[in-house]
């Protein structure tokens, strides 16, 4: 895959989604999710995913197609059994509220939060696990 670097974390059930710079939507997109599947389907355990989209720039088309793609159609990524919630890092704002849509009822009540760093979203983790 190119412009995406998609890791396990060794210290918490944590996908790592790193979005980079030339990253393209429409291009990247289908393959990149298609390798988070496999990988969330041959972990033994359910994930976290954290996908860090501060390196890019999506267009308000990305985000819904985002959107739509990952919350609906048929076995979506967005809503797969073993996914225990996402976490956007980001500073943008239109991805902060694209995230407030997605949790909406429209797109299934995506289990979602929008973090400024790696570091804050995985402290969060570490609180839903101790909670």
């Amino acid at each position: 895959m190119q412009n995406q670097t998609i890791t396990l974390l060794d210290t918490y059930p944590v996908l790592m989604n790193t979005l980079e710079a030339g990253y393209v939507f429409e291009r990247d997109y289908p393959e990149g999710v298609a390798e988070m599947r496999r990988v969330m389907e041959a972990h033994p355990e359910p994930l976290f995913v954290i996908d860090d989209v501060s390196a890019v720039t999506l267009t308000m088309d990305d985000l819904i197609n985002a959107a739509n793609q990952g919350s609906r159609g048929e076995n979506p990524f967005w809503h797969h059994p073993k996914l225990l919630g996402i976490y956007f890092i980001t500073t943008s704002k239109a991805i902060e509220m694209a995230a407030q849509g997605i949790k909406s009822s429209t797109y299934g009540k995506v289990n979602v939060k929008v973090c400024h760093s790696v570091e804050e979203a995985l402290a969060d983790i570490e609180g839903a696990m101790v909670g």
